[in-house]
């Protein structure tokens, strides 16, 4: 019987280690490490941030790691969701655009909340870091065309890879790491409105809402909660749910790939999930970003900055 999608990811995110990346990779995950922690700092005083954080202090409880920059101590669970926020409050945080478009560095935190509170070596917070992009980016190529073309934000692509980042920490087995995939993957599907029309704080805060809900669902599983094993392909699994082929089906009879309304059908790229694990690492296409602005601003402000040093140009030249 062949492996179940969910079964594959968690046997290769259980197996790997530390001594498997090579040394360009590790340096990436640095960079990214600093780049998030930057990027946190910078968000201590923004609005949504601090109501989070006020309404996690005002509940209290067990302090299992730290939050960046304030210092104060809270559960995990609550932790990753201050800290994804952080890190992605500001919208200067990393970037990766293929047929979704994702920002990884929002998983970080919980790799931080998880390793804080089992007390992992940095070699392991590591390892989960290079999980949480390798995932991450291969769901961005996984749906054709992307979720995002479907009127649904990454976030739904989010849910399946938080709760592998935080079992990795939690030394969940492999029949655990497909509990926790199936807990959260279930029930994280974020409709595309907080990035489209009238912004709202939700746009930076869905993504860390479902890197929250992945520790959460790794503590599930950890302590022996089930979920669904067959979250993506299964009936009326992911696949079956947001509509669409696999690229064999699809290569097999193109013309039928078209709906009634002349609009192609979605297809699935399984091979690009989980095929070739552990041959290259995705962080290493990555981007991070050049300037501290929202990523669609880039090729604008590049082109300004052009002109101005082509053209020698100075602000004094401007009427």
């Amino acid at each position: 019987m062949e492996k179940s999608i969910s079964r594959q990811i968690s046997e290769f995110a259980v197996n790997l280690k530390y001594e498997d990346l090579p040394k360009e990779v590790v340096n990436e995950v640095k960079r990214y490490l600093y780049d998030s922690i930057g990027c946190a700092y910078g968000a201590t005083k923004t609005k949504d941030v601090n109501i989070i954080q006020d309404i996690y202090k005002d509940m209290g409880g067990k302090e299992e790691a730290t939050v960046i920059g304030f210092g104060d101590k809270m559960p995990a669970v609550n932790a990753t969701l201050v800290n994804s926020l952080m890190v992605r409050a500001l919208d200067f945080n990393d970037i990766y655009w293929k047929d979704d478009p994702s920002h990884p560095s929002d998983i970080i935190p919980a790799v931080l909340s998880v390793g804080e509170l089992v007390g992992a070596s940095m070699k392991e917070v590591i390892v989960a870091i290079v999980l949480a992009y390798e995932f991450e980016q291969r769901l961005c190529l996984f749906a054709k065309p992307g979720v995002r073309e479907r009127k649904w934000h990454h976030a739904t692509l989010t849910q399946f890879v938080s709760p592998i980042v935080a079992g990795k920490l939690l030394g969940l087995t492999v029949d655990e790491m497909v509990n926790a995939i199936g807990i959260n993957g279930s029930h994280n599907h974020t409709i595309g409105c907080p990035t489209a029309g009238t912004l709202t704080m939700m746009k930076n805060t869905v993504d860390p809402m479902a890197v929250q809900s992945g520790v959460f669902a790794a503590l599930m599983a950890k302590k022996g909660f089930s979920g669904t094993e067959k979250v993506f392909e299964g009936k009326e699994g992911f696949m079956d749910a947001f509509i669409g082929w696999n690229a064999k089906e699809a290569k097999e009879n193109p013309t039928e790939m078209m709906g009634r309304d002349g609009v192609s059908k979605w297809s699935w790229d399984v091979d690009a999930l989980v095929g070739n694990l552990g041959e290259n690492y995705k962080i290493m296409e990555c981007g991070m970003k050049a300037f501290p602005t929202e990523a669609l601003t880039h090729t604008h402000i590049s082109c300004v900055l052009k002109a101005m040093i082509s053209n020698d140009l100075n602000y004094k030249d401007i009427e």
